[in-house]
């Protein structure tokens, strides 16, 4: 299984969040392969370059690239691209647009053969519906 974490997720294990902690460790007991996007690397990096500790700041960064190390990271490709212009479409048909960064994160998750996507954000990545949603932490 194949699990893309979204942006609060991962902000919540680079901080050693004890619920974060957990899901992580369930799933490496089931064997799940981790990924995440570029864009939610792009989300948690803004957040710990706004902290004002300069110690602070090194330490999230050295933790980000602990966490990161386990999962692979996919890239916003032309067919992720495409994939969320058809669904946005859709969306906006219905008179429902969805935000940039939940459409594109779920879009290169289809994209990455994802299984599912863990998140914190269940009712906006659902309503996108390309990729099951884990409701986690």
């Amino acid at each position: 299984m194949k699990i893309f974490v979204d942006t609060t997720l991962l902000s919540r294990l680079v901080r050693a969040d004890a619920r974060a902690l957990e899901a992580l460790n369930r799933w490496h007991q089931r064997k799940a392969l981790l990924a995440t996007t570029e864009i939610n690397y792009y989300v948690v990096r803004v957040g710990i370059e706004r902290e004002a500790s300069p110690a602070r700041r090194s330490g999230l960064t050295a933790a980000l690239e602990v966490v990161l190390s386990g999962m692979e990271i996919h890239p916003l490709t032309r067919q992720a691209t495409e994939i969320a212009i058809r669904r946005q479409v859709e969306l906006m048909g219905q008179g429902r647009p969805a935000g940039l960064a939940d459409l594109l994160v779920s879009s290169i998750a289809r994209a990455g053969d994802c299984d599912a996507i863990a998140t914190e954000n269940r009712r906006d990545f659902e309503r996108i519906g390309l990729v099951k949603v884990l409701a986690e932490g």
